[in-house]
């Protein structure tokens, strides 16, 4: 089954487990997908309601299954079925006479193949699932796995609906509790409520003061306190005293704390707020004084314990209700913080993935953390680990006053990133261009990051002496978090981040996110240093081994070229000698003196060559020296005027100025040049055309070099026989001998530089040259 059908059937599965139709209606929608899909007979879900009950056939396709009568169902000690729920692995199996499993036999034919599935998920086993499969069908492991996976959705759908029935109980009982709250208070807003129930208390009792304090469980939070009226300071910030208020309510009598007069008593009565949740809280009300008919009352009254004993009663739900809306408030605050965060490593994350190259993954790095829906920090510094020197260096900086460009998307942004050019803008300032800080956790807060394995937060670091003055020049008095670089438990580098712009302080949650992103981008550093170092060594191999082959057939060139050039050269002297004795015999005036002179000529022409043969087999490079690659080009020009002439070939130079000077044997050179011209003349013979000569200055691997290029318009080369042209003895001429491109090929090589072709087939050939200038060649040399 291809994946992408698979992939299909798990889409719609979860299309359809994450609608809004109810929960029965889902899954028999999903055994009808199911069934479907795999063309099946039928698909069963037999379900346990509560532990230690049988599992009862729930749902099944076709529907005419279900029999309420008699439904089919097993326990955890019976046949397969019971297997499954027992093991929770998936068990595949036919369905025989000796099969024993009612529950499975109820629902298959004898001979089919059953598919039993746990439906199960992290904590809890819902059910189990059978698939009848026709007699000759047998699943795959992929398609096992796909099932498992849609058990897992079936499971994730029943403990949806069963975590919607038990929030629907909760919502109830949030109501009765509601209803209470309301009697008592007019909100459940925790701070708001707070501020209610001290000044109701109060004035219900007649009270001067109120005052209501709460710590919470485990002390998640500081100490919930509200008070009003005229309230004691020491009550509202120091312990309670136990004499007033026990662990049960009850009535601490009066207490005189000022004034002798009988019109100036005061009390104080207290009960404490009972939480299920763990929380401890305390009810105060404050000295009450009572004039009635012109008699003065004792204060608090056993009446007055009552009311308030039920009043701790009523608070402590409608306040726990409160304390427990806090919480979910704050946590879906910092888990929808945290989703947010999550998705914004995400989005990094899968730009990292897509790229290796070191510039790209710095600048993506970077911009995340200075991007409005990234980190959205101002300012950014990253240094890097010199393993050599053991010193962290800079590597690029960026501020958000020089994010100029439209603010798009963050992953948008990214990607573009990607895609561009190491940025200007991430350039360091001159003031830390050049920073090396020195792993010496005394000198430099950033080495003391590393050696530590922690983010560190400097709050001011204009007055901290481990901060570099330079780092301080760039940073000023604005606080900034130095977070370490790892890879593979590696120190890779340090991020600085600050936020000088906006001021805003650096909390324990910043941190934390900049820690996994620093985490996150120490690999994605780390990796694409080493793909560098990998594409670096398999470029300088793959090189060398083409130099090493080239090197072979050359070889074996230079060796058939120096025994042609013995075996002709000798023969070659005698008729040079002999000629010159006829010529001189003859003298001037002779008829057959025109012919000597050309025999002579041909003959010096022909021994030069032979020398340049044997020069060239003998790897010689004791003739090296500077020379002006475009005079060597005119030189060997001049060498084809009479051929250019008579095939009416135009001649357009396009040579640069002030080029460097070459380090070279100028007559192996002039040679080279000779032997592309020539072949570009054969090219356009009988036709005629323009032979574009140009030269120019050219940086290869961050060193210099001079190009020679020379191109026609004589048809191209046939793409069938490109790759061989630079083979000795390769030719496509009919009176060629398939040396001249070899040739030409093996003095570049000599000569340290590169020989290339550009062909258009039916338009032309262009062959550049490229050789280092005379700096870097005596630098090959060496």
């Amino acid at each position: 089954m291809a994946l992408d059908e698979r992939f299909e059937l798990l889409s719609h599965v979860v299309e359809i487990a994450t609608s809004s139709v109810d929960a029965d209606e889902r899954l028999n929608s999903i055994l009808v997908a199911v069934n479907n899909y795999y063309q099946a007979r039928c698909m069963a879900l037999f379900v346990q309601h509560k532990g230690g009950t049988p599992f009862v056939l729930a749902h099944a396709w076709p529907n005419s299954l279900l029999d309420e009568r008699n439904l089919p169902s097993f326990t955890l000690d019976e046949g397969l079925m019971g297997k499954v729920a027992l093991s929770r692995q998936v068990v595949q199996e036919k369905v025989t006479p000796d099969t024993d499993d009612r529950a499975l036999k109820s629902i298959a034919e004898i001979a089919r193949t059953a598919v039993l599935l746990p439906v199960v998920d992290d904590r809890k086993l819902y059910g189990v699932a059978a698939l009848i499969l026709n007699e000759s069908t047998w699943l795959d492991d992929d398609d096992l796995r796909v099932l498992l996976m849609i058990a897992r959705e079936m499971a994730g759908t029943m403990r949806n609906y069963d975590l919607y029935l038990e929030a629907k109980k909760r919502i109830a009982e949030l109501n009765v509790l509601s209803d209470m709250g309301r009697y008592a208070v007019s909100t459940i807003e925790l701070n708001e409520l707070l501020d209610t129930v001290a000044s109701i208390c109060a004035k219900l009792l007649g009270a001067e003061g109120g005052l209501v304090r709460i710590q919470t469980k485990n002390h998640e939070q500081k100490e919930l306190t509200a008070q009003y009226g005229n309230v004691p300071d020491e009550y509202v910030t120091g312990p309670i005293p136990t004499d007033i208020c026990s662990p049960q309510p009850v009535f601490p009598g009066l207490i005189r704390t000022r004034g002798t007069d009988d019109s100036e008593r005061k009390g104080i009565l207290c009960v404490p707020l009972t939480f299920k949740r763990g929380h401890k809280g305390h009810l105060l009300v404050f000295e009450k004084k009572v004039r009635e008919q012109g008699e003065l009352q004792r204060g608090f009254t056993l009446e007055d314990q009552k009311t308030i004993n039920t009043m701790g009663v009523m608070i402590s739900s409608a306040l726990e209700n409160a304390l427990t809306m806090h919480s979910i408030e704050t946590l879906a605050q910092r888990n929808e913080e945290m989703v947010q965060f999550l998705g914004t490593i995400f989005e990094i994350s899968t730009v990292l993935m897509n790229t290796m190259d070191f510039d790209e993954t710095v600048q993506i790095i970077l911009h995340a953390l200075i991007h409005p829906a990234g980190f959205d920090h101002d300012h950014v510094i990253l240094f890097l680990v010199d393993d050599l020197s053991g010193v962290l260096r800079t590597v690029a900086e960026m501020q958000k006053s020089h994010f100029i460009s439209p603010v798009k998307e963050l992953r948008d942004t990214l990607y573009e990133v990607q895609g561009s050019i190491f940025d200007d803008h991430l350039e360091p300032s001159p003031e830390v261009i050049d920073l090396k800080l020195p792993l010496d956790p005394q000198k430099s807060i950033l080495a003391k990051t590393v050696l530590e394995e922690k983010p560190i937060l400097v709050d001011n670091p204009a007055k901290d002496p481990q901060v570099n003055p330079l780092l301080k020049k760039v940073l000023g008095e604005h606080a900034f978090v130095s977070v370490p670089m790892f890879a593979k438990g590696k120190a890779v580098g340090v991020l600085v981040v600050s936020n000088s712009l906006s001021g805003r302080n650096f909390v324990e949650r910043d941190v934390k996110f900049l820690s996994m992103l620093a985490q996150l981008g120490g690999l994605s550093v780390e990796t694409s240093r080493l793909y560098q170092s990998l594409e670096k060594a398999n470029k300088e191999l793959a090189y060398m081994r083409n130099r090493l082959l080239e090197a072979d057939k050359l070889a074996a060139l230079g060796e058939i070229a120096a025994g042609v050039a013995h075996e002709i050269r000798n023969p070659l002297v005698s008729i040079g000698g002999f000629t010159r004795r006829i010529r001189k015999k003859v003298g001037d005036d002779s008829q057959i003196t025109p012919y000597l002179d050309v025999i002579i000529e041909e003959v010096t022409r022909l021994e030069s060559t032979l020398n340049e043969m044997l020069d060239f087999s003998n790897e010689a490079r004791d003739h090296f020296s500077e020379f002006d690659l475009n005079q060597i080009m005119d030189e060997a020009l001049e060498l084809l005027e009479r051929e250019l002439s008579d095939q009416g070939i135009e001649i357009q130079k396009k040579y640069g100025k002030d080029l460097p000077m070459i380090l070279c044997d100028d007559r192996q050179v002039k040679h080279v040049f000779f032997n592309i011209f020539l072949n570009a003349v054969q090219a356009m013979a009988n036709q005629g055309g323009f032979l574009t000569i140009r030269s120019f200055a050219v940086m290869r691997e961050g060193k210099q070099f001079v190009a020679g290029e020379v191109t026609d318009n004589g048809g191209g080369i046939p793409m069938d026989v490109i790759h061989n042209i630079f083979n000795p003895f390769f030719t496509t001429k009919p009176n060629g001998s398939g040396l001249g491109l070899s040739i030409v090929h093996k003095i570049v090589n000599r000569h340290f530089g590169h020989v290339e072709v550009h062909n258009s087939e039916g338009e032309g050939a262009s062959f550049l040259v490229t050789l280092p200038a005379a700096e870097e060649g005596r630098a090959y040399l060496k």
